[in-house]
């Protein structure tokens, strides 16, 4: 029976090479689908709606970085998932770790191959909208902090004329 290189230099008979090949698109296409929906979540943290009139602004904003810090890690970890089992799947076909997944499509059954791909185009779709979102969140942040700033400018001269003691005060008699 022919024999295939498969992962970390073993070699495997190619009936089972193709079985180890499925089952390991199948952990590629949970890691992807892992990947998006963390896209996913995080695009649904940046567009959250802040109250800016609300008396609890700053807890409101803290908690909201924590979230997103925590969606950040969770999106870590599920590329690091995803990049783990693509580069299992590029050892199966006998391709160095690290190898892009759009070069990996040729080496697939063709029946997956459509899935990987829009797996993998919508994945860096939401990728590059999370990074746009976020710039506009900054942006928007920075003009609101800004705005805050010259208002909070404004009233410290305003009371300090209208609240200050004269130097000397007239004595009654």
């Amino acid at each position: 029976m022919p024999r295939l290189e498969g992962i970390n230099g073993r070699s495997a008979p190619l009936a089972d090479t193709n079985v180890l090949m499925i089952e390991q698109l199948q952990k590629l296409i949970e890691a992807l689908r892992d990947e998006m929906k963390q896209y996913g979540e995080m695009l649904a943290l940046l567009d959250r709606p802040q109250h800016l009139g609300s008396a609890s602004l700053a807890d409101e904003m803290l908690q909201t970085v924590a979230a997103l810090r925590a969606q950040d890690h969770s999106i870590a970890t599920a590329w690091r998932d995803r990049r783990a089992c693509q580069n299992e799947l590029a050892g199966l076909v006998g391709k160095p770790p690290g190898t892009p997944l759009l070069s990996l499509l040729a080496f697939l059954p063709v029946t997956y191959r459509p899935l990987v791909t829009a797996l993998a185009q919508e994945n860096e779709h939401l990728r590059l909208r999370v990074q746009q979102r976020a710039g506009l969140n900054q942006r928007q942040l920075g003009r609101a902090l800004e705005f805050l700033q010259r208002s909070m400018n404004a009233l410290v001269p305003a009371c300090t004329e209208t609240c200050s003691m004269p130097e000397s005060v007239p004595v009654a008699d």
